[in-house]
């Protein structure tokens, strides 16, 4: 777990706190979530804007980075407001 917790504050999706203690080394806890996780998480809330997220992440074969999924709620958002 403290792995992945390493790797969202890589992504500067969270603020984590290590908390390792001699002999167990690499010990961190999610302190907080940053603007940009909170950014991320708001994109993809609607149920909708997800499921319309997934099909087309599917249509591209599958795997894309995270950045991608945002970036595709992000526009799926706005074209449905009208704001393209």
């Amino acid at each position: 777990m403290s792995y992945h917790v390493k790797l969202l504050h890589q992504a500067a999706f969270i603020e984590p706190k290590d908390v390792s203690m001699m002999g167990n080394p690499m010990r961190w806890r999610v302190q907080k979530l940053t603007f940009a996780s909170h950014e991320s998480l708001c994109a993809t809330e609607d149920p909708y804007v997800w499921d319309a997220v997934k099909r087309k992440v599917r249509e591209m074969g599958g795997a894309v980075p995270v950045e991608v999924l945002k970036a595709r709620a992000i526009a799926y958002v706005r074209d449905n407001l009208g704001l393209s």
